[in-house]
């Protein structure tokens, strides 16, 4: 493994003695990646293929914006040093584990792969709300360790609301969205989510389609324009098959179990008085979420309304007598059936 003089500077933390290089752990046009050691501890150093004032300023840079980040999800930046075994270099948190293409190819199961979702939008949200996108997030930006947690790394195309860090311009073919192509730039937050659709169809296909074709529109401003947006539609997403599968389990074992004197004691008049009271004590969670779902103008924006509707009946019919719940399963099939309606003129 070749091993790069080091240039000494009066003001360097580090000498030579201090680091040592461990071997290459990948290498690109502009950069080569390191695994060292220093003391008992592991790091990870950034340095230039090719020493020069641009690509240093750039590791400089990359430092500037890194060093202000604190979250589980990303990569911790421990410093900037002009004298390293590898030249000026930065130097990273040292992640034991996998790129996420690698984690993939293993066949993780849903509930991983899941974790790894909510992990990259947690630390892209913190990213963002600290006025700073990532640019570059792709499967070799994403190391999984062997906990199964999520790291971003490379910092090296972000762009930061501070005008002192500027990033450099550039993408990555496959997983950028066009705008960054083009070299338009990023169109804030819509950039990342592009990118992130990606990652989300290649991890999990089908099952979110509808919400990766909306992360990958052509036109960013008919993306979800923030990552709590997504995370809203995911979890939501990941909700309502669970929630009509207990309502429908409910009403079959409600149908099964209840005892048939129960059923042919109640009269039809008996019956419709029952339902018009349970109507009229439903209507205090069923219209507002109607109205609210009326007044969306996107599938996924309806759908939480929904989904806070169901959560509300299921509360609701649990709170009934068994004798009632039958009569309180038939409104619910009315007022499911109007929402369901909402939701079908928004696809």
């Amino acid at each position: 493994m070749p091993i790069l003089k080091p240039v000494m500077a009066p003001d360097c933390t580090f000498s030579q003695e201090h680091i040592e290089l461990l071997g290459i752990i990948s290498e690109g046009r502009m950069f080569r990646i390191h695994k060292a050691r220093r003391g008992t501890k592991y790091i990870i150093l950034k340095s230039a293929v090719h020493k020069d004032a641009m690509t240093t300023e750039f590791l400089r840079r990359e430092y500037e914006l890194g060093n202000t980040l604190s979250h589980s999800s990303i990569v911790t930046t421990l410093g900037f040093e002009e004298d390293t075994p590898a030249g000026p270099a930065l130097i990273l948190e040292y992640v034991e584990g996998q790129s996420l293409d690698e984690f993939l190819s293993a066949g993780p199961s849903d509930s991983a792969k899941n974790c790894i979702i909510d992990d990259i939008l947690d630390g892209v949200d913190y990213l963002h709300h600290r006025g700073v996108l990532h640019n570059d997030i792709k499967p070799s930006n994403i190391v999984i360790n062997p906990h199964g947690a999520a790291h971003i790394i490379d910092f090296g195309l972000s762009i930061s609301d501070d005008s002192v860090y500027k990033g450099c311009m550039g993408g990555s073919p496959g997983y950028s969205a066009p705008e960054i192509m083009a070299g338009k730039g990023p169109a804030g937050a819509a950039s990342d989510i592009y990118s992130i659709g990606l990652l989300i169809r290649q991890m999990s296909g089908r099952k979110y389609r509808r919400i990766i074709d909306r992360c990958c529109r052509q036109n960013p401003t008919e993306r979800y324009q923030s990552i709590r947006a997504l995370k809203r539609a995911i979890a939501l997403r990941r909700y309502l098959p669970v929630a009509v599968a207990a309502v429908i389990f409910a009403v079959f074992v409600l149908t099964m179990i209840l005892p048939s004197k129960v059923e042919t004691a109640v009269t039809e008049s008996s019956h419709n008085a029952l339902k018009d009271r349970l109507r009229t004590e439903m209507s205090v969670f069923y219209i507002p979420a109607r109205d609210s779902m009326f007044c969306q103008q996107t599938f996924a924006a309806a759908s939480v309304f929904k989904g806070e509707y169901l959560l509300s009946f299921v509360h609701f019919r649990d709170s009934l007598p068994a004798d009632q719940r039958l009569a309180c399963e038939e409104i619910f099939a009315e007022q499911s059936a109007v929402l369901d309606s909402i939701l079908v003129a928004l696809q």
